[in-house]
């Protein structure tokens, strides 16, 4: 289903981040959405811990993307809080993610996201529907 990065959060977010990212995304027989990430193996969508994957919550996997982005952040009273990134969108110039969101973390993923894969993107039906 083709979903406004704006609006997505919670495991959701956290898919979009892990292909954003580049990390392999699969769905096992048990219904959850895992992505590998490097020789750290499976890692579970939208749940922290050692066999978890949630940037948008976790800030020990989302503060270490923040400091390599680095990207561009301000607080504004009526939306929260935003974040801006510039990146180069692989094969097509320079590319501008904009997020905002209740938390630094939020905001940052969203800005990601959008920055390397577009305002709009497909998000497996499933992820939607959890909570």
């Amino acid at each position: 289903m083709k979903v406004k990065v704006s609006e997505l959060s919670d495991p959701a977010l956290d898919w979009a981040v892990s292909k954003a990212e580049g990390h392999y995304l699969f769905l096992e027989v048990d219904g959850k959405w895992r992505c590998e990430i490097g020789d750290n193996g499976p890692h579970d969508i939208g749940t922290s811990g050692k066999y978890g994957y949630s940037p948008s919550t976790d800030w020990s996997q989302g503060g270490p993307l923040i400091d390599e982005y680095d990207p561009e952040e301000r607080r504004l009273p009526e939306l929260d809080r935003y974040a801006e990134i510039w990146l180069d969108r692989s094969g097509g110039g320079a590319g501008v993610g904009r997020g905002v969101g209740e938390t630094r973390l939020i905001a940052f993923c969203r800005a990601l996201v959008a920055a390397k894969l577009g305002e709009e993107i497909e998000i497996p039906e499933e992820l939607l529907t959890v909570a």
